[in-house]
This record gives C-alpha cells, structure tokens and sequence, in this order.
C-alpha cells in the first residue's frame, strides 16, 4: 500500500467509524424516511430533564458498570442508554467500543476550539426537524475541506454535532437524530490525496 493508499484508508475508516458512531443514535428507528420537512432554523430550548423509571433503571446500572475514569458524562447517560433501546449490555458494549476508538484515533488530542473552526465553514449544522419530529444535522460535504483536517478531528466533529444536538433534551434521546449527508457540489476539492 503506498502512501497516499493508506492516507485515504486512514480517511475512509475515520469516516466509517464517524457515520458508525453516529447510526447508533438512530438505530432505533426503524430506517430513515426519505421526506424531509421544510428546513428551517433550529430554535431548540433546552427541556426539563424527566427520566422514565425504565429509564431510570438503565442510567443507575450503566452508572455501577463503569469504574472512574472510564463512566460516560452524567449528561451522555440518557443518549447511551438510549443508544440501544434500554439495553444496558448493549450500551455499555457502545460506550467501551467508543473508548477504544478514542484511545486508537487519539482523539482526545484535538481540542474543542479546533472543531468549533471548522464549523465556521458551514459543513455541518443544525437544520430543523425531520417528518417524524427527529432534530436533524445538515452535513455539506461540498463545503468541508480535508486536507485542513485530521482523521480525528472528523470523528469528533461528528461527536460534537451529535452531542449538541442531543442536548437539546430527553425527546431527542429518546427519538434519536436524523443526519442528512448532503453530496451536492462534491468534487476534487473535497478530496485529499496528500498524507
């Protein structure tokens, strides 16, 4: 494999395991519907956080499997709970899979202000909701630029998107998130031979 092979390899498997981390919000749905509502812009405001006793029941569990320094955030224990419809073997195995990843693609090395830059491009951004009531993430591929990114910084730029947007409140959790991968006006620019 020459360079540039495993440069776009590197790419091809940051995308997979972003798009990864990213389905597994939306496994619940049964697939995502094709129509779209009118985009318009998000005005999401925070909700009271209410838990289910179901719900309540899958947080207390994930919270006695995990020893310090590997427990998810307090405010992420509704989102992996429900990244697996309640099944707490389930969401954990998500969590600890998520863990290795980060530790593999180094993640943690990229700061939170270095993917707020990149959003200032405009590629990924809130867009209203689908027919179903999901918050959805526009992703303009057209507008991202490769060759000013890591594989890292990829992966959590996705993180972030679907974090923030998930924070809107436990319906969303509870819903999941509908991301929109728009390919108009991708060429050669969003393409990265260099390693």
């Amino acid at each position: 494999m020459t360079l540039s092979e495993s440069h776009l390899a590197g790419w091809f498997a940051a995308i997979l395991i972003a798009i990864f981390f990213a389905s597994f919000v939306v496994s619940l749905v049964p697939g995502l519907r094709n129509r779209i509502r009118k985009k318009r812009p998000s005005k999401v405001q925070p909700e009271p956080t209410y838990h289910t006793s179901s719900e309540e029941l899958a947080i207390g569990e994930l919270r006695r499997r995990f020893s310090k320094g590997e427990e998810p955030p307090e405010r992420l224990l509704l989102q992996l709970a429900w990244s697996r419809g309640l099944d707490v073997d389930a969401a954990e195995s998500v969590w600890r899979r998520h863990l290795a990843a980060t530790n593999d693609l180094r993640i943690q090395d990229v700061s939170d202000d270095l993917v707020r830059n990149a959003y200032k491009a405009g590629f990924c951004v809130r867009s209203g909701v689908d027919v179903d009531g999901r918050p959805m993430i526009w992703v303009r591929l057209a507008l991202s630029v490769p060759s000013g990114m890591t594989a890292a910084q990829v992966v959590k730029n996705t993180w972030m998107a679907q974090d923030a947007t998930l924070a809107s409140g436990a319906e969303a959790n509870r819903q999941g998130i509908c991301f929109v991968y728009d390919l108009k006006g991708v060429g050669l620019k969003n393409v990265s031979f260099d390693p």
